[in-house]
């Protein structure tokens, strides 16, 4: 692949960005073999996160989660590991039924990509959700979590 690419003067995002590649895309590639792109940086998730989290109603063909009942606060410590490309952590909820404290940890089907988190959450109720997360510029995180029982949650956080 060759890509030409202008880089921002704050170094942070890239504009006016092309790519070509050298022979057919394969498979995965869902692209064309040539064309335009624009990307930022995503800051690194270290650092103490806040927000809320409710259930919702999740709708498979439009991939939104329609918020419904109670809304609970939820606070994080996270750490990223660059050579691995993980995050751990730790939570605490309050205001809900279904969660109390508990560890983020990432399992080998978790994974921690561009604008993508996903990881596990072990509580301390002995219940395990898997949450599914978009990085944001601003260091926000949007998505939901679902337990075993295809149970949904939405969630929101800011790093602080």
């Amino acid at each position: 692949m060759n890509v030409n690419a202008q880089v921002s003067p704050d170094g942070f995002s890239l504009s006016s960005g092309t790519y070509t590649l050298d022979a057919a895309p394969p498979a995965c590639f869902t692209a064309a073999a040539t064309g335009s792109f624009s990307g930022y940086q995503i800051p690194e998730v270290t650092g103490n996160w806040i927000g809320t989290i409710q259930p919702c109603s999740w709708n498979a063909q439009t991939h939104v989660c329609s918020k419904t009942g109670f809304v609970a606060e939820i606070s994080a410590t996270l750490t990223q590991d660059d050579v691995a490309a993980t995050v751990s952590g730790t939570y605490k909820i309050t205001g809900s039924p279904t969660f109390s404290t508990g560890n983020l940890t990432m399992l080998g089907s978790d994974i921690l990509s561009g604008q993508t988190l996903q990881s596990t959450l072990r509580d301390a109720n002995g219940a395990i959700f898997v949450m599914d997360g978009q990085l944001g510029r601003g260091g926000s995180v949007t998505g939901v979590v679902v337990d075993a029982a295809a149970n949904y949650y939405y969630f929101q956080m800011l790093q602080q």
